[in-house]
């Protein structure tokens, strides 16, 4: 028998809640928090470092964390949705605009600095000519929309397949497309740390 407040707790949680999602959202976020925020960047902890390129920290797991937390929110919150009525077209158009908030978010995050102390510091070469475009919480939100089309206009074999096809052909593309180095040489088959095909193609497109 749960606590009496554990009890209340639950009872105001909507239907479209579950609370050990939002348990497991609220320690990423703590986690997310702890990492990028250490205290020192000198003096470091294994576990709040992200892997050189080979092995697994608990620091890795945390974006799949969000990306876990994301498809089991599309799951709860568009079955609620559609329980009351809600059309797939309404529903994906107001995905596609919290899509639109998350990358405007995550753009606005970046650029909001300024270092005051440093009087050699350039907030358009050192902020906005270098902006990550595609940072985390942009990536977030490209990876919702995209799950919230497949949860909405895909059966789930059909799910199964695509995700099947994408990990086959992901795969094939990085064993055997090519592409061309700085230094003009073309290879193929690289799955080295900098030199591979997925970091070929953001250093071609996201920078």
């Amino acid at each position: 028998m749960l606590p009496d407040h554990c009890q209340k707790i639950l009872q105001q949680l909507p239907s479209h809640r579950l609370l050990a999602l939002d348990v497991l959202r609220g320690l990423t976020i703590t986690a997310m928090i702890l990492v990028n925020n250490p205290g020192s960047w000198s003096y470091l902890f294994w576990p709040l470092k992200h892997a050189d390129w080979h092995g697994l920290t608990p620091t890795d797991l945390i974006f799949p964390f969000f990306i876990f937390i994301v498809g089991m929110s599309i799951t709860l919150s568009v079955n609620a949705m559609q329980a009351k009525g809600v059309s797939k077209q309404q529903i994906l158009k107001s995905g596609a605009l919290r899509t639109v908030k998350l990358i405007a978010l995550g753009w606005f995050l970046a650029l909001f600095y300024y270092n005051f102390r440093d009087t050699n510091f350039s907030w358009l070469e050192q902020r906005l000519f270098s902006i990550r475009v595609m940072g985390v919480l942009q990536r977030i939100g490209l990876v919702y929309i995209i799950a919230l089309a497949c949860y909405l206009y895909l059966k789930p074999k059909h799910i199964a397949l695509t995700l099947a096809a994408l990990l086959i052909g992901y795969g094939a593309l990085m064993q055997y497309m090519p592409y061309t180095l700085l230094n003009g040489e073309t290879t193929s088959g690289q799955w080295l740390y900098g030199n591979n095909l997925s970091a070929w193609l953001d250093n071609l497109l996201l920078f």
